[in-house]
């Protein structure tokens, strides 16, 4: 469950900071130490999210060779219900959201804006080139999110 958030959450980071670099260019660039303090979060929320399912599961054994691991929340439905829908919010729609939102304005950006100058076919190639990159990196984005939702 913790490399599923770590991949989940890597994905946000990266769409951000893509978003970023974009639709913001004369922002200042992330900073290494920025870098890595948003590694350390995205490996505490990784490592700290799951911890109930660690604390709630139990192997339940129906014979003597079979066993099943399951989480026992002690007929307490409301809070299962809870963690549940909380792990579904943290884990798919809240990183969707993030990667629908940036994705989305890179595209506008790179679709819908157009820079005036003297090279203009020099730079329609570009954009071509710019749109064929975030076309490629939306379609594996969202291959890597369905497959994470399988799994």
């Amino acid at each position: 469950m913790v490399a599923v958030f770590l991949s989940a959450y890597t994905l946000v980071a990266m769409s951000f900071d893509r978003y970023i670099v974009i639709v913001h260019p004369f922002r200042p660039r992330i900073t290494t130490r920025k870098t890595l303090c948003v590694i350390i979060i995205i490996w505490i929320l990784s490592l700290s999210i799951p911890i109930p399912t660690l604390i709630k599961s139990k192997v339940q054994y129906y014979s003597n060779t079979s066993g099943q691991c399951l989480e026992t929340w002690d007929n307490n439905h409301t809070l299962m219900y809870a963690y549940s829908t909380g792990i579904m919010v943290l884990h798919f729609f809240g990183p969707l959201v993030v990667l629908i939102f940036c994705y989305s304005r890179i595209g506008y950006n790179i679709w819908k804006k157009t820079l005036h100058g003297n090279d203009e076919n020099k730079r329609r190639l570009q954009l071509a080139s710019a749109k064929q990159k975030v076309s490629t990196t939306i379609i594996e984005s969202s291959q890597m999110t369905s497959n994470l939702r399988i799994s």
